[in-house]
């Protein structure tokens, strides 16, 4: 799986992950190159602020016609100039690989007798005055260069990748023509017009892949591929890309091009354990360790870097058993880079695509097979079903069929032994397709299995197995179970491939195996439910109406309200909690009549102003002409938590295609005090102010703020809390107000819809992991109940499994929806975050009954577990002079409730309370 972050090029966004991903532009370039630096002959559009918020098609490069060396560029450095939001490693392709895309246009340029060149380079950053081919920088550089061709008396385009250091200058690392010219003159002369390099610096070298557009390279290719010596630099962290063109000594035309779009993306690993290789064997058998009777490419190191389309095994046409395999074992031999576990499907469930072709033989009166085994490593010469190693197999073996004098194919699993003397027991036999004539034309060999295995149940393992070329009898799949295999250390598993024949036959098992690819497939962990927290916005989804005139209607104005829509004349209704508000400079109000009603007036039956509301939750805002159509709801928040964050969201979208949004403003705040609908006085970082065309067409996406909870109760303090927001449109309408306006037209109005407003915390107090704001029981049995799974797996057994397959804790947790439930901050959600939470809780209020009987005073009251109580007593409120009553000190609580009984008053007037501490 590709991960890719773009970084647009001139409304430069950057983001960067944890994949250290990067990085450039689309086709279109904004501003005076924003977030790009330069240096520069010419340049097009200028890279200064003096072109304000232009857009061009691409950045034009031209050098000009000089008498010595020159060039132009620009360049994007991690934390310098304008790019200072670009992070080291985002160029980094030692540590992820990166895919390049220059596109380019108008290659031009008169190189003399010297040379031209468009130039691509990833630099350090020693000197930022030489991201060129020249001293100054350690780097690659990819340059398309113009030159004189005398042999076809032309110029011709060849690339060129050199590596610059800052002492010794550039270094040829590799020269490829461009098609050469056909004619004489330059309208012949084909020049390219984008490279898509692909560069990996993971190894001990740096692979690369230059794929061209607009022409191809010299003999018909596309895409040329290499390898080049890692670069000796100390710091790959702080790489800069830089794009521009330079000529090479005195020219007679500079050359020159148009830049019209750069990408670079970061190319991660891919997350799957991949173990083997696919459909090609480079050298001999790189990576696998073999023993066998026939092996085509041999098993040595002899065979160097050759390619091979398969690996040919043959076991002869041998008298007795014998074998012929290649395997992979974790730490030995010629794979000593294969990891424990990578094998290991009691751990995750294991895939296994095995290809092959050319299954042939004679077994005689015997058994051929070819195999897939899984081993543990008791003995490496015994890699195959034998008693030597514990593990299973699959085989598909070939035997005479007697009953239709032929041979036939069946697939077999077996449960290997380890122990020197138990022979492997059958699991499973399932025949493939059987012929259906009497010679070998009509046996139908398989060309490969599907393989799946899953032992991480810890009792039993399951298989499923699906064939390839041929069928079970109709069937493409087969699946079981058997029981665990007995065996100690299931993290060195061993991957053999081979062939092997059951006594003496005529002619031993042949095949290729044409690819093997294995890969662990890791174990889903469901994480738990998001917690949402409340709507803190009483009827935030506008769905509470009352006073609904007349009853039964789906639809109607919102009253107080100025809409004088036909359709919906006499019908109001109130939605609860909630009233509108207006601002009309242009006196539309007055135009209209009584609002809802058939009454004329110069704007009569306009729907220009109206509020709607449906019985589901649907407000419409309409506006024309500078009308402020609003909704409010004062004072409405009673609780703050200040060490929360909140969120006000609002579901706004511009439905209605026949009106024109074009010229509309959507409002929205919280704001503090008794002038609600002054966005003065709106709570810090809440105020929305948003282009009405921009927002979405259809309802679910929400406008956010985000507010602290310290600003949120600061507002408080001031009086009051409210919700506001509004529509404005600024169109005026034709003929208003001196002549006769049409009050019906569309294309006059912008309409808004809200669906839902609310006001949640997004990031709540340690230990509030409900986002109700509280800490209290509620959250306690919350958490109780997520440690303890929720009905499924514990959180601390998902915990562990997806740190396990390479998850961080905190990624864990967050995967989970688990990061509020570390509530002690130790990067872990278990029991202690669940005691953390319950020392956090704010106790039950004490209430206290007293009763006066004969004399004496009776005291009851509900008590918290672990705390301790004091009766006090005074004489006088005012004079505060609170004193412990007696010896009543120290109480223990008795859950629920405390008693203390025969209480004496002393004769005086007293004032008690009871005191938890």
């Amino acid at each position: 799986m590709r991960k890719a972050l773009k970084w647009m090029m001139m409304a430069v966004l950057f983001a960067v992950g944890a994949q250290a991903e990067v990085v450039v532009s689309n086709t279109t370039w904004t501003g005076a190159l924003a977030g790009w630096n330069a240096y520069a002959v010419n340049i097009t559009p200028a890279p200064t602020n003096d072109l304000g918020g232009g857009t061009y098609d691409g950045v034009f490069f031209d050098v000009g016609a000089p008498t010595s060396a020159h060039r132009s560029n620009i360049y994007k450095e991690p934390g310098y100039g304008r790019n200072t939001a670009m992070g080291p490693n985002d160029l980094n392709y030692f540590d992820t690989p990166l895919n390049i895309q220059w596109e380019f246009s108008d290659l031009s340029g008169d190189p003399g007798s010297k040379n031209t060149s468009a130039y691509l380079g990833i630099f350090d950053n020693d000197n930022r005055n030489k991201y060129y081919y020249g001293k100054g920088n350690d780097g690659l550089l990819f340059s398309i260069t113009r030159k004189y061709w005398a042999a076809g008396t032309n110029d011709y385009y060849y690339l060129q990748i050199m590596h610059t250091t800052a002492e010794a200058g550039p270094v040829e690392l590799l020269k490829q023509n461009f098609t050469l010219p056909s004619g004489t003159n330059e309208v012949d002369l084909v020049a390219p017009t984008g490279l898509e390099i692909e560069l990996d610096g993971t190894g001990a070298d740096i692979s690369y892949s230059i794929t061209v557009s607009g022409t191809t390279f010299a003999g018909g290719d596309t895409t040329i591929t290499g390898n080049l010596a890692a670069i000796a630099e100390t710091n790959y962290n702080v790489f800069a890309l830089a794009i521009g063109a330079c000529n090479v000594g005195a020219v007679d035309g500079g050359p020159s091009f148009v830049t019209d779009s750069i990408i670079v993306e970061s190319v991660p690993a891919p997350v799957e354990d991949a173990v083997v290789n696919d459909d090609t064997w480079t050298g001999a058998l790189a990576g696998w360790n073999s023993a066998g009777t026939t092996l085509d490419p041999v098993a040595t190191n002899l065979v160097a870097a050759d390619t091979y389309d398969g690996v040919f095994i043959d076991v002869g046409s041998a008298v007795t058993s014998q074998r012929s395999y290649i395997y992979k074992e974790p730490g030995y031999g010629q794979n000593t880079g294969m990891g424990t576990n990578e094998l290991n499907y009691f751990q995750g469930p294991l895939s296994i695509q095995w290809e092959f072709s050319d299954l042939a033989g004679d077994p005689g009166a015997k058994v051929t097979s070819a195999y897939l085994a899984l081993f543990d490593d008791a003995s490496r010469t015994k890699y195959f079903p034998g008693n030597n190693n514990d593990g299973f197999s699959f085989s598909v073996s070939r035997k005479h069929l007697a009953s239709r004098t032929n041979d036939y194919y069946y697939l077999q699993i077996h449960r290997i032994y380890g122990d020197g003397s138990t022979q492997p027991q059958l699991i499973s036999k399932h025949n493939f397709t059987l012929p259906n004539g009497t010679n070998e034309v009509d046996l139908i060999a398989p060309t490969g299995l599907d393989i799946e295995l899953d032992g991480t149940s810890g009792t039993n393992v399951s298989y499923s197995v699906t064939v390839s070329g041929t069928t079970f009898g109709g069937a493409s799949t087969i699946s079981g179970s058997t029981t665990n295999i007995l065996e100690s250390d299931y993290s060195n598993f061993v991957l053999a491939i081979g062939a092997y024949n059951t006594g003496a036959v005529n002619d031993g098992l042949s095949y290729i195996l044409d690819s093997i690819v294995v890969q662990k497939q890791l174990e889903e962990v469901a994480p738990f439910d998001v917690i949402s927290g409340p709507n803190f916005m009483p009827n935030g989804d506008l769905t509470q109406l009352s006073g609904m005139t007349p009853p039964g209607e789906n639809k109607y104005n919102v009253q107080g309200s100025f809409g004088d829509y036909s359709g919906l004349w006499g019908k109001t209704a109130t939605v609860d909690g909630w009233s509108p508000y207006y601002d009309d400079p242009d006196g539309l109000t007055t135009n209209i009549g009584a609002p809802h009603t058939d009454d004329g007036g110069l704007l009569g039956g306009t729907f220009y102003l109206d509020t709607h509301i449906t019985t589901d939750g649907e407000l419409t805002l309409n506006s024309s002409m500078n009308y402020l159509n609003g909704m409010k709801q004062e004072n409405f928040l009673s609780q703050v938590n200040s060490n929360a964050t909140y969120e006000l969201r609002i579901d706004v979208v511009q439905k209605d295609g026949g009106t024109d949004q074009s010229s509309a403003t959507f409002t929205a705040a919280l704001t503090a005090g008794a002038d609600a609908t002054n966005t003065a006085n709106a709570v810090s970082g809440s105020l929305m102010s948003i282009a009405a065309s921009t927002l979405p067409t259809a309802e679910g996406t929400f406008q956010t703020a985000s507010i602290s909870g310290a600003d949120l109760l600061a507002a408080q303090a001031l009086g009051q809390v409210n919700v506001i927001f509004d529509h404005v449109n600024t169109e005026a309408i034709v003929d208003y107000p001196g002549g006769t306006p049409d009050p019906t037209d569309a294309n006059q109005v912008s309409q808004l819809k809200v669906y839902e407003v609310a006001l949640v915390i997004t990031v709540p107090e340690a230990g509030d992991v409900n986002k109700d704001g509280v800490i209290d029981a509620a959250d306690l049995a919350l958490a109780e109940t997520y440690l303890a799974g929720d009905g499924g797996d514990s959180a601390t057994n998902r915990q562990d499994i997806l740190i396990g397959q390479g998850s961080t804790p905190a990624e864990a947790l967050a995967t989970l929806n688990l990061t509020d439930f570390d509530v002690d901050g130790d990067g872990y959600f278990d029991a202690d975050d669940v005691t953390a939470l319950e020392a956090l809780l704010v106790p039950d209020p004490v209430m206290v009954q007293v009763d006066l009987i004969a004399g004496t005073l009776d005291f009851a009251w509900n008590s918290n577990d672990g705390k301790t109580y004091d009766l006090h007593s005074c004489s006088s409120l005012t004079l505060n002079d609170w004193d412990a009553h007696g010896s009543f000190t120290n109480i223990a609580a008795t859950l629920p409730t405390n008693s203390l009984n025969g209480v004496a008053t002393d004769g005086l007037a007293r004032f008690f309370r009871i005191i938890e501490k």
